[in-house]
């Protein structure tokens, strides 16, 4: 701008200002980017079995009258394979949803959450960003395996009348087996 005054050069200087208003609006536009955005979090069952499938919807809102180009929803989860990443875009009073389903692999206490929404100017100069307390604790108990059927010994026969010295009347009972 000063080589440009000096020099007496207007085509530079309309540079100048294009470039500053561009920077200007930008920062507004990011700073605008996550108001009235709203996003809810559905999970379908709170414990599952290791290797079955949790299924969670997302649904996200813009109660703006200005559209958003682009939202990144980023969650914090501590399941592993659980991919909710994604990058939206929601039309000005409008909303969309997503169905995540995630094959769980291994036992355990897993939080499902927070989220993450960031968001900015279409040029990409500056971003904002908003962290959402959408948590919810999932438990994944060890997978159920069937078992061969029990062969009963003379002993626990029904209608035995008699129990050896020794033995108690009740059998042992197996009620899971964990891997």
């Amino acid at each position: 701008l000063v080589a440009a005054t000096i020099a007496d050069w207007e085509g530079v200087s309309w540079v100048f200002f294009s470039g500053l208003a561009l920077l200007v609006i930008s920062f507004f536009w990011a700073r605008a980017s996550l108001i009235g955005v709203g996003l809810t979090r559905t999970l379908d069952a709170d414990r599952v079995f290791a290797g079955d499938e949790v299924r969670e919807r997302f649904h996200i809102r813009n109660r703006s009258i200005f559209p958003k180009t682009w939202i990144a929803v980023q969650d914090r989860s501590t399941l592993p394979g659980h991919a909710v990443g994604r990058s939206v875009s929601v039309g000005g009073r409008s909303e969309g949803s997503w169905l995540v389903r995630t094959r769980t692999q291994r036992r355990g206490r897993y939080r499902l959450g927070p989220i993450e929404l960031r968001s900015g100017d279409p040029f990409g100069l500056f971003s904002e960003r908003r962290r959402l307390d959408l948590i919810h604790e999932l438990m994944v108990y060890p997978a159920l395996v069937a078992l061969p059927p029990r062969e009963r010994t003379g002993g626990e026969l029904s209608g035995a009348s008699r129990i050896a010295p020794g033995r108690t009347a009740g059998s042992p009972v197996i009620r899971s087996l964990r891997q």
